[in-house]
């Protein structure tokens, strides 16, 4: 086991410039000019800031027909989601949960409208995103901190993951006892389907048109039906486009990073957080960086960070994609350290 994990650090090249973010990336779309409105800024939360100054891109189609405030009857489905790892030197497939805080995928739905708020700061975004869906239009809306953005049919997975040309991620479904006043089936479905790269028409087959899922299971995430209450909501409020655009873009700083989850990261015995990691992601998407099994943070693509008040000496860094899977082989390492992450783990010869 410790020559796989040797093996998979290899000597870095030479020094570089540090990576750069492109100008476009190839999982957005091109569809219409940017909107000269800005995002509303808000009241924020007392230490809440706002990432940046993001704009909007018009939707493909203007949702007019739910511009009026008449009340519909909406579910409203919450989802306790968790993210599992795979235990290494496993000889079945066995997974655990990562110790991350907690994170819920709220759903609000209707018969032929679909808005689902990524709530929690363990996804992997720069701050809160909101996905927007209507039945007669493949394709979503979707909010994050960089602004609001029309999303083609099944590329809802890339803009999650910010990888282009990846294969989709896994999807199960574990349905439950349908009811006959339940709505929250077709729309839960599509945005399943959106989600894991698919087209709506052929996850139809194993959805329950009726009820949303009871479980399901993206890539690695893991998502459990804790609630669903019935609601009556204006129209306006789930209209599938750029208008009345959600305020709260933003992330506390250092999420991962409180008190109580940094356990992981020191020694026994006293030893001070006195190391740093600098970490260049080299994948072409957002990774999760893990150090000992602890989660540090997400790294966009093509960017590097710092983590700084680590504790010296061995460690096990890893890194995973958006979805869940392990991007290299377990890395072993000294701190401080400089680490260069694609498909190996690469560090300067000195420092192993």
């Amino acid at each position: 086991m410790s020559a796989l994990l040797l093996g998979a650090c290899s000597r870095a090249p030479e020094p570089r410039d540090e990576p750069k973010v492109p100008e476009a990336e190839a999982w957005q779309s091109d569809a219409g000019p940017k909107s000269k409105a800005y995002l509303p800024p808000g009241a924020l939360p007392e230490g809440r800031r706002w990432l940046h100054s993001p704009t909007l891109r018009p939707a493909a189609q203007a949702d007019e027909s739910y511009r009026d405030t008449t009340l519909v009857p909406v579910r409203r489905v919450v989802y306790r989601m968790t993210l599992q790892l795979p235990l290494q030197g496993s000889g079945k497939s066995k997974h655990r949960a990562l110790a991350l805080p907690a994170a819920e995928l709220v759903l609000d739905v209707s018969e032929d409208r679909l808005r689902a708020r990524f709530q929690g700061p363990i996804w992997p975004f720069d701050g809160d995103a909101e996905v927007r869906m209507r039945r007669d239009q493949a394709g979503a809306y979707a909010f994050d901190a960089q602004g609001g953005r029309p999303l083609d049919a099944q590329m809802l997975s890339r803009w999650f993951s910010r990888e282009a040309g990846a294969h989709p991620p896994s999807l199960l479904l574990r349905g439950s006892e349908a009811r006959e006043d339940s709505i929250s089936g077709a729309m839960t479905c599509s945005f399943l389907a959106e989600w894991s790269g698919q087209s709506r028409a052929e996850l139809e087959a194993r959805c329950d048109r009726r009820d949303a899922p009871l479980l399901f299971k993206i890539g690695h995430w893991r998502g459990d039906r804790s609630a669903e209450v019935p609601l009556q909501l204006p129209r306006s409020s789930l209209r599938a486009d750029e208008l009345d655009p959600p305020r709260h873009l933003f992330r506390a700083a250092g999420a991962f990073r409180s008190p109580e989850r940094k356990g992981g990261l020191v020694r026994d015995g006293g030893i001070e957080e006195d190391a740093s990691l600098l970490l260049h992601n080299e994948h072409g998407g957002r990774i999760l960086v893990l150090l000992d099994g602890s989660p540090l943070d997400w790294v966009e693509s093509k960017q590097s960070r710092r983590f700084e008040r680590l504790a010296r000496g061995r460690h096990t860094l890893m890194a995973l994609r958006a979805f869940g899977q392990a991007l290299a082989p377990p890395c072993p390492l000294s701190l401080p350290n400089t680490v260069y992450l694609g498909k190996r783990c690469q560090l300067p010869s000195s420092t192993r």
